[in-house]
Parts: C-alpha cells; structure tokens; sequence
C-alpha cells in the first residue's frame, strides 16, 4: 500500500533539498559576471549536479513514490514524466524554492538583493531543460565530493521513502536511538543498493565518459558505500555522521584563490599576474582583509552551523571549528603568491594513519563488498579477538591490498602528491598487515 506524504514530510524534504544544497552553492563567480552566458553556464553546471535535489522536490509535490521516479528516469522519462507532475507546477515550484534560498543569501549579504530575480530567471531555462529532458539532467563535470555529500545529506529522507513502515513510526524509532538500518525494518543489502543507486550511476556516466578510469571508479563506489553503510548503522539516523571539518575546510582551500578572484573587482588576469609576482590574496584582489575573509568563510560557517543544527557536532565543536576556519583561511589569504605557495596541503601522514587505524574494522568493511555482512556483527566480532581476515573471509594479502588501495584513493582525493603517498603506503601496508590479524 502506497503511503501518503504528509505535509510535514513534504516540508522536510523540500527544506533538506534545497538547504545548503542548491543555488545558494552559486560560485561567486556567478554573481560577480556580468555576461548572461557566463552566469547561465554555471547555473547549467549546478543544476546537473543537483539531480538527487530535483527528484526529491519533483518526490514532494507528486504523489509518486520516490523509487518509482527513479526507475522512470533511468527507462528514460523526464522527471516531470516520471513524477505524473504538470510541468509548469513542477517548475515554479522548484523557481519559488530557489528564489527564496536566494533571498536568504541576500539577507546574510552573499549576493546583491537586485541579482535574486536575475539569477531567477537565467535559472527558469535550465530548470525546465532539466526537468523535461529524457532520463533526467546528466552531469556535464563531475564531483565525487559534491555527489556523496547530497547522498549523504538526503539519505535519511530517501531511506524512509523506501521502507514500507509509516513515516512518522521511523521517525520515532530514530528519536529513541535506533539506525536508519533497523528503523527502515529493511534488508541492510536492500536499502544500501537503494540509496547507492543513484551514485553508481553517476559514477558509472563519470566512467564512460572518461572523467574517471575504471579503477578509479570501483575506488568512489567503494568509499560511498563505507560511508552510506557507515550512516545508516549510526544510532540515531545519518544526520550524527555526515559532517567531515577536515574535508569541508580541504574543499574551501582547494577552490580559495579562484573564488577570491572572483570577489575583486579587479581584472582577473591582472590579480593572476600580481599572485605571480608575489603579492598575497588580500593585496593582489585590493580588499579589505575583513571583506575577503568574511566572504570566504560564510559558506564554511553555514555548513558548521548546520551540523551543529543537526546534532552532528557539538555548539563547543562548531565554535572550534568556526576558529580553525578563520585562523587557516586568514593565513592563505596573507601568504605571499596565494594559497598556492602555502604548506597547507602537506599530508600529515601520522594524523592520517591514526583515524584511519581508528576505525579499521570500518575500513574492512567497505572494501570487502559482501552483503552478508553486517557492520555491527563485524564490530562486535573484532572486538571480541576475531581477526578481520576470517570476519570478512578474505586472505591477509587481499584484504591488505583492498585496504591499501583505498588509502591511496584518499589520499590522491585529498591532494597529496604521488611520491607522498608511495612513501606512506610503504610504511602504512605494515601497519594495515597487523591490525588486520
């Protein structure tokens, strides 16, 4: 029997959706440009990436089930086809929702109020190509990181949408400690291809357009499934495991000169040239450092908040976030060439093994790739003396290997260079070899 979404649901899901999630992610690039094709080449971008966003809104105001919707769109109906939704409705629906994200973004100062109903409109034609176009909007770059993170972000509301149990008893029995696993009262092997679905396909489209190799494929898909099972066994519900700081701040370091550059009224190639010249981010944009550094941590500090909201972290946590976050954007922006010339890419290789080896069993799991195991019985197995070799079934050596392997993913992920990495691993595989036993 079909269950109804009630409003408070709907509302849930439209929230989650768009929050932190949408076109608010607009680069400023986006804002400051003035030529239309520019802005509109971006929106196109965001909204490709955006699809897990637009079937959940399309899932909210239609009266289709969400793995309905989905099956639709991969026999290649467009997502208004495949929600039974008029596409006119299904488009302003999704343009007022965006609009007042925008609105929101304009009250904190990120963008001009005038730029909202601009942005509106160049969206309008985007948002309705996506939405009309067989088999749903397909990427036209592609962003493990963004991808996982929108999983991860909607994957409490997808996972309900899946069980057949009632909305609001799942809820309940999230509230009183359990995971979305035994809330969900489904098959851990069945709800985590559910919610993998998406992801491989994207990663599968990466793939045969040759964004990704074939083994860096099978690396993304083992590191999402780590994480989503990793989710959906914490007590409580994913919302306790979905926030990363190191790889949140990563993210805002690795894109920090091009979007300062994008702030600067000044011409672009003009603060390229003074970077190379030695000048710092603050000098070379002619800003004032409280300007810059303020712009580039708001979105930084929206995602803390945001965790803190959801009690993925502590108000103590996000404080100390917020700080470290202030203190290592202040010093690349005041370092002399740019972010660049700093060492804050350097890979601290013993930080790295320690969380790692903190959750070994974690690790194992991800990689051993068989539904018959359970993430908790694995727990509770190593715990007890059992050795990860015969819990997973698997040799000391292709364990080892699998583990490794995935390392390396991360690493190369996280920016460290290659002789980084072969000089860790050399060291690393020993200490994989012993945890393991």
């Amino acid at each position: 029997m079909r269950k109804r979404k009630n409003k408070a649901l709907v509302a849930t899901i439209i929230s989650a959706a768009i929050a932190c999630n949408g076109f608010v992610a607009l680069s400023p690039k986006a804002y400051a440009d003035e030529a239309a094709n520019a802005s509109s080449a971006y929106l196109n971008e965001v909204v490709n990436k955006k699809l897990g966003s637009l079937v959940l809104l399309a899932y909210a105001y239609s009266d289709e089930e969400y793995d309905m919707i989905e099956s639709r769109l991969s026999q290649g109906e467009s997502l208004v086809q495949a929600s039974r939704t008029n596409k006119d409705t299904l488009l302003n629906q999704i343009l007022d929702s965006i609009q007042q994200e925008l609105a929101l973004d304009a009250d904190t100062g990120r963008i001009a109020a005038d730029h909202v109903a601009t942005l509106v409109e160049q969206a309008k034609p985007i948002i309705e190509e996506a939405i009309t176009k067989p088999g749903g909007a397909q990427a036209t770059t592609f962003d493990f990181e963004e991808l996982l993170s929108e999983r991860l972000d909607t994957l409490q509301l997808a996972a309900i949408t899946y069980s057949d149990d009632d909305d609001d008893e799942i809820r309940n029995r999230l509230e009183r400690g359990e995971t979305l696993l035994q809330a969900t009262r489904m098959q851990q092997h069945e709800l985590l291809d559910k919610l993998l679905a998406p992801v491989h396909r994207e990663i599968e489209y990466a793939r045969s357009m040759g964004w990704l190799s074939a083994e860096d494929a099978e690396a993304k898909k083992a590191e999402a499934r780590k994480a989503v099972a990793e989710a959906i066994s914490t007590p409580g519900g994913s919302k306790t495991a979905v926030f990363d700081f190191n790889t949140v701040l990563s993210n805002r370091l690795a894109n920090l000169t091009m979007e300062a550059i994008a702030y600067s009224d000044d011409d672009d190639e003009d603060v390229k040239d003074r970077l190379e010249n030695g000048e710092t981010l603050v000098r070379a944009t002619r800003m004032q450092q409280s300007e810059l550094l303020d712009r580039l941590i708001a979105p930084v500090k929206k995602k803390i908040s945001s965790a803190a909201d959801f009690g993925a972290i502590t108000a103590e946590e996000a404080a100390e976030y917020t700080a470290q976050a202030r203190k290592a954007i202040s010093e690349a922006i005041t370092t002399p060439g740019g972010i660049n010339s700093s060492s804050s890419s350097a890979l601290d290789a013993q930080a790295f093994l320690n969380e790692k080896l903190g959750d070994i069993v974690l690790e194992a799991y991800a990689v051993a790739d068989n539904d018959d195991i359970d993430l908790s019985d694995l727990r509770e197995g190593y715990a007890a003396g059992e050795s990860l070799i015969s819990l997973t079934g698997l040799s000391s050596e292709e364990l080892a290997s699998r583990i490794a392997d995935q390392w390396k993913s991360d690493l190369k992920a996280q920016g460290a260079a290659q002789d980084q990495i072969d000089t860790f691993m050399a060291e690393a595989i020993k200490a994989i070899r012993e945890a393991i036993q």
